[in-house]
């Protein structure tokens, strides 16, 4: 059995950083609203309403965007070998995936070089998995070597099926 658990401060680390991002681009959403309201004194020009409903646009795309990366950040893990079961930084539900569902592991990079893993599954959306959570090069290397040898199993039994 491989575990891992995603080390408590990048956890409040991403906590940080979302409250951080919610925090301004709410204010930023807010100020902006101001502006669209038909009560504002002095009147606000067309083109200073256009440019706030940008912004506030531009709010909701990022809060957005968090929330979805937040669902797709691996905060725990186990693997037993059959399944691979995970639960992400903002949903408690527990996630089982079996190893013949993965279509591909690459490495998920940035600026500062390798940050860990993108899991691509076949019928579920990608998962991320941080390089510095516990065991996980250890994950990657067995699930890499199961998917080779599920793929080998596949190829044997294409070939059984098409001889006479």
């Amino acid at each position: 059995m491989i575990s891992g658990v995603m080390p408590r401060r990048r956890r409040w680390f991403h906590v940080c950083v979302a409250g951080f991002i919610f925090l301004v681009f709410a204010a930023a959403a807010a100020v902006n609203g101001a502006l669209l309201m038909p009560s504002h004194q002095p009147p606000v020009s067309p083109a200073m309403r256009v440019v706030a409903l940008l912004f506030i646009l531009l709010a909701i795309g990022v809060i957005a965007m968090q929330v979805w990366f937040r669902r797709r950040i691996i905060r725990e893990f186990q693997y037993d070998g059959t399944t691979l079961r995970y639960r992400t930084l903002s949903l408690t539900e527990l996630h089982s995936r079996f190893p013949s569902q993965l279509t591909a592991i690459r490495e998920w990079t940035g600026r500062g070089g390798l940050m860990g893993y993108q899991l691509i599954f076949r019928d579920a959306p990608k998962a991320y998995l941080e390089d510095d959570t516990p065991n996980a090069s250890a994950l990657i290397d067995r699930l890499l070597e199961d998917i080779r040898s599920h793929d080998a199993q596949q190829v044997k039994n294409e070939q059984a099926k098409n001889q006479p």
